[in-house]
C-alpha cells in the first residue's frame, strides 16, 4: 500500500443479518495512488483490490439507496464523491459542489454528509440541502440516525479546535447545538470518530428473533493525534458519557 490520507481506512464490521454466517470483518483502505484494498482473515489473509484512476482523499462505508443489506464503499477523489459495490463495481458519481478536496464524508441510504475544511454539506438525492460553516477546520463526521427521541438526523462533527460540536442542522433553522465536549487532556486536533453498535456487530449472537431497539449498545470513539483515545456511551436522553479514556503514544521522542 502507498502512503494514505486521513479517514482514508475504515472497519467493516459484519451487520446484525450476516451474524449468523460467520462472516468476517474486512479492513478496506484506500491510497494515494488510487487503489482500495481490502483485507480479510478466512483461514489466511486474503488481499483484494481495485483502482478508481485518481488519489484518494477519504472513504466511508455505508449503505445505498433504502437497502440496508447493500455495503457500499464511498470515495472522495478528484473533486468527485463515487459509490462501488465491494468487489469494485462503480454505483455513481457526484462532482462536489465546494471548492477543495473532501477531507470526511459520511454516507447512508440517499444522503451524503461531507466537509470540506471548515464547510460542511448534505446531499439528499445529489442535490444539496443543508450547508454550514464554522470557524475551524472540520477533521471528521459521524450522523446518528433513527433515533427514537428525534427524528431529525444529528451531525456530529469533530473540529481542529479540538471540540466535538454535536447539533441538528436543519435547513429552514438556524442551527441547534445540543451537546459540546473536548478533552481537558487533550492538547492536540481530533483525528478521527467512529460509532459502532457493538452488540448488533457481534458474530456469536443469535438474536435475529430480539427486538433490535432492545438489543443495541451504540459507543463513540473519539482518536487525537497526540495519540488520546476516548470511549463514550450514551445516557437515556443520548447525551454522551465518557466512559474509557487511554494514552497510546506512536512517536516517543528521545
Amino acid at each position: 500500500i502507498k502512503t494514505t490520507f486521513r479517514n482514508s481506512a475504515k472497519l467493516l464490521l459484519p451487520s446484525k443479518a450476516l451474524s449468523n454466517k460467520h462472516y468476517k470483518s474486512k479492513l478496506i483502505v484506500a491510497d494515494t495512488t488510487g487503489d482500495i484494498h481490502s483485507f480479510q482473515y478466512i483461514n489466511g489473509l486474503k488481499h483484494t483490490k481495485f483502482s478508481v484512476g485518481s488519489p484518494i482523499t477519504c472513504i466511508c462505508i455505508g449503505t445505498y439507496q433504502n437497502n440496508e443489506k447493500q455495503r457500499i464503499i464511498s470515495v472522495c477523489h478528484n473533486f468527485n464523491i463515487s459509490g462501488f459495490t465491494l468487489k469494485g463495481k462503480q454505483l455513481f458519481e457526484y462532482p462536489s459542489t465546494i471548492q477543495g478536496h473532501v477531507n470526511s464524508m459520511f454516507i447512508q441510504s440517499t444522503n451524503i454528509y461531507y466537509t470540506v475544511g471548515c464547510m460542511y454539506q448534505q446531499l439528499t438525492n445529489f442535490k444539496d440541502t443543508e450547508f454550514l460553516l464554522l470557524p475551524d477546520i472540520i477533521t471528521s463526521i459521524y450522523v446518528i440516525n433513527n433515533d427514537a427521541t428525534c427524528s431529525i438526523p444529528i451531525v456530529v462533527l469533530a473540529c481542529k479546535d479540538k471540540l466535538i460540536h454535536l447539533g441538528s442542522y436543519v435547513v429552514t433553522e438556524n442551527v441547534t447545538r445540543i451537546w459540546e465536549a473536548s478533552s481537558k487532556f487533550g492538547t492536540s486536533e481530533i483525528l478521527s470518530l467512529e460509532h459502532y453498535d457493538m452488540l448488533n456487530y457481534d458474530d456469536n449472537k443469535n438474536n435475529s428473533n430480539d427486538d433490535d431497539s432492545e438489543n443495541t449498545e451504540e459507543v463513540l470513539i473519539v482518536a487525537f493525534t497526540n495519540g488520546r483515545i476516548e470511549l463514550y456511551k450514551y445516557d437515556q436522553h443520548k447525551y454522551p458519557l465518557l466512559m474509557y479514556e487511554t494514552m497510546y503514544n506512536v512517536f516517543d521522542e528521545d
